[in-house]
């Protein structure tokens, strides 16, 4: 039996609108934005309008990975303004760390349940998610990752209590992001495509939105990162948008399960350690004998298993995706150490045989 679960409103379509739809005029607003969001987009984020029709209380930014303490003090601001909705604006760590805001505003050690020995809270104050980056899929997912700056452990809370209420989804935003970062985080939106679909926990529904997701950001990634095209662009913000709800009902595989663990070693982006370690995983791909979910995933867009790893290779070379771990500064010295901080539901990639295949998957990285 197949299951597919989302509880959020959606609007696509200009921010300020859109924040007028979700958030009624007087209601008590905490905004939480990226600096970098705040810099290139300024006046169209919409805030004076909100500002005048709501009051804004602004918290402080929350940067890369969303490190433990930084969403510690932005949680303090939001408690102190006695804010009755939370507005995110921003890439996939201002959206997690908002997440967790919204969850944690009414109480609740977030440290804690991090480490396991809290349960998440059962109630929240509602969030609309606004993103600026086409690629984690954080406006629709269930989880949130963070990053303990004290043990160096980066990891995530899951649960349906942490879908934000609401996502307005205005491609004109995503558009003033450099190119690299166009490219980077749509393929962190084909990495959710092609793991979701493969997934032991991928279900009917969650292979036909990944096929669907996968035919956009191959044809029209290349759109956005080299002719910047507006309707290419809402293309792709809606694959990244769907491939959120496809985390909520599926899972990732070992790659993002690897790129986690990495975080101790070397300071990889989210996006750049996947980019890095589809290299080893696809090279894993390739030698798995018999009939494969990848297989029949790659059959629903009309591909052999191989075809649709070329597409992915050849993606890649276009958008200039190529780098090696040994690029970031590491070597084979350091890899064992890597693999034994891997962590999760490893056995939901149908890879996974045991743990040699974390260390081929990095070695095959290098």
């Amino acid at each position: 039996m197949s299951t597919f679960q989302t509880s959020l409103s959606l609007y696509i379509g200009d921010l300020s609108a859109g924040l007028r739809r979700f958030l009624a005029d007087g209601t008590r607003v905490a905004v939480l934005a990226s600096a970098s969001v705040v810099r290139c987009s300024g006046d169209r984020l919409g805030l004076a309008d909100l500002d005048r029709r709501c009051g804004v209380s602004l918290l402080p930014a929350i940067g890369a990975d969303a490190p433990l303490d930084q969403v510690e003090a932005s949680l303090l601001a939001l408690r102190e303004s006695g804010a009755e909705h939370l507005v995110a604006i921003g890439g996939g760590s201002t959206l997690d760390a908002a997440k967790v805001l919204s969850v944690f505003a009414g109480g609740g050690d977030v440290r804690r349940v991090f480490a396991g020995a809290d349960n998440l809270p059962t109630h929240k104050i509602p969030l609309v998610a606004v993103p600026t980056t086409a690629g984690s899929g954080a406006e629709t997912s269930f989880g949130a990752i963070l990053f303990d700056e004290v043990s160096g452990i980066k990891g995530g809370l899951r649960g349906s209590i942490l879908q934000p209420s609401h996502a307005v989804v205005d491609p004109t935003l995503y558009l003033s992001a450099p190119s690299s970062l166009l490219a980077e985080c749509g393929f962190d939106a084909l990495t959710h495509a092609i793991e979701t679909g493969v997934s032991k926990a991928a279900n009917a529904m969650s292979r036909y939105h990944s096929a669907a997701a996968i035919r956009v950001l191959l044809e029209k990634l290349p759109q956005v990162v080299e002719k910047r095209c507006p309707l290419a662009m809402e293309q792709v913000a809606m694959a990244s948008l769907m491939m959120g709800a496809n985390l909520a009902n599926s899972t990732t595989c070992l790659p993002h399960r690897i790129q986690y663990a990495l975080r101790q070693s070397c300071a990889l982006s989210h996006a750049k350690g996947l980019m890095v370690l589809y290299r080893g995983w696809t090279a894993a791909w390739r030698r798995q004998p018999g009939v494969t979910s990848f297989d029949e995933l790659a059959a629903m867009l009309g591909y052999s298993r191989t075809g649709l790893l070329d597409r992915v290779d050849e993606l890649k070379q276009r958008l200039g995706l190529v780098a090696r771990l040994s690029d970031f500064g590491l070597n084979e010295s350091d890899l064992a150490a890597i693999a034994a901080r891997v962590s999760g539901k490893l056995d939901q990639d149908p890879l996974y045989m045991g743990r040699e295949i974390i260390l081929d998957i990095l070695r095959d990285s290098l």
